[in-house]
C-alpha cells in the first residue's frame, strides 16, 4: 500500500506530521491515535490491513512525538490532544462523508476516551486498545507530580522506557 505523508498546523502553530493509507474504493475511514513514546509509522501494518479492506486510514504523530512539533511528550492542557484529534478528523475524515472509526492505543486510548466525552464530531465506532486509564504508581509519585506540575509546569522527569521495549523487532523500536 502506498502511504501519503503531510502535515497539519494546529491553532497554536504546532505542525502535526500526518500519514494516510488510502483505500482503493473506501466505504469508511479510521483515525488511529498512537501511544506514548510512539509515532504513527509504527502503525503501518495496522493501516495496511484496514486500507486493503476498504477503509481510508489516517494517523498523525501526537505533538511532542515522532515528526510532530511541540515540546517532547508535554502539553499544558490535556484537552490539547483532543483538539489535535479533532483537527485531523475535520481535515481528513469528515469531508469523506463516510462512517468513521476512532482507534486509540494506550495514551491514544486515554486521549480518545476524553475526545468521546467532549462535544466533538462523534465517530460511528470507537476502539480503545489498552487505554491508559489508570496506573500502578505509588500515591506519593502522583502527589509529587501534582506539586511539581503546579510549581514548575513543563518540568520533565526521565523514565526508563526505551525504544527497544516497543517491540522485539529492532526496526520497529
Amino acid at each position: 500500500m502506498n502511504e501519503d505523508t503531510g502535515s497539519l498546523e494546529t491553532k497554536d502553530g504546532v505542525a502535526l506530521a500526518t500519514r494516510h493509507w488510502p483505500a482503493a474504493d473506501p466505504w469508511a475511514a479510521m483515525v488511529v491515535v498512537h501511544g506514548a513514546g510512539e509515532h504513527s509509522g509504527r502503525w503501518s501494518h495496522v493501516a495496511e490491513f484496514f486500507s486493503s479492506r476498504g477503509i481510508d486510514v489516517h494517523l498523525f504523530d501526537l505533538r511532542g512525538h515522532g515528526q510532530s512539533g511541540g515540546k517532547r511528550v508535554h502539553v499544558d492542557d490535556f484537552q490539547t490532544f483532543g483538539d489535535d484529534v479533532q483537527l485531523v478528523v475535520e481535515a481528513k475524515v469528515l469531508p469523506l462523508d463516510k462512517p468513521w472509526v476512532l482507534y486509540g492505543h494506550s495514551l491514544g486510548g486515554l486521549i480518545c476516551s476524553g475526545y468521546l466525552l467532549d462535544d466533538r464530531p462523534m465517530p460511528s465506532a470507537a476502539v480503545l486498545s489498552a487505554p491508559g486509564l489508570d496506573d500502578n504508581l505509588p500515591r506519593y509519585l502522583h502527589v509529587a507530580g501534582d506539586v511539581l506540575g503546579s510549581i514548575l509546569p513543563g518540568f520533565s522527569v526521565p523514565n526508563s522506557f526505551t525504544a527497544e521495549q516497543l517491540s522485539r523487532d529492532p526496526a520497529v523500536g
